[in-house]
């Protein structure tokens, strides 16, 4: 899977659960993987979460900061 162009964004977890979840997505609308448009990433704690973040931002990827659309159809969910 090609890193290029992509960024990370915050997804709320919803009301009933306290989960850890990032979505890899491309701001130019292009499937980040097959017919997904972003793949969600669920950590099992903050720790691991800012972990994952750490080493993506290495790899290239930033945050985007102040965007709370979500694109919910065609996500890809993996637990990390």
């Amino acid at each position: 899977m090609p890193l290029e162009g992509l960024r990370i964004r915050d997804v709320e977890s919803g009301f009933w659960g306290k989960k850890y979840i990032f979505a890899l997505f491309n701001p130019d609308s292009k499937n980040v993987y097959k017919d997904y448009k972003q793949l969600e990433l669920v950590a099992e704690s903050q720790e691991l979460m800012d972990n994952w973040k750490a080493s993506f931002l290495r790899a290239g990827i930033y945050p985007v900061k102040g965007d709370s659309e979500t694109v919910r159809n065609h996500s890809l969910i993996y637990k990390i």
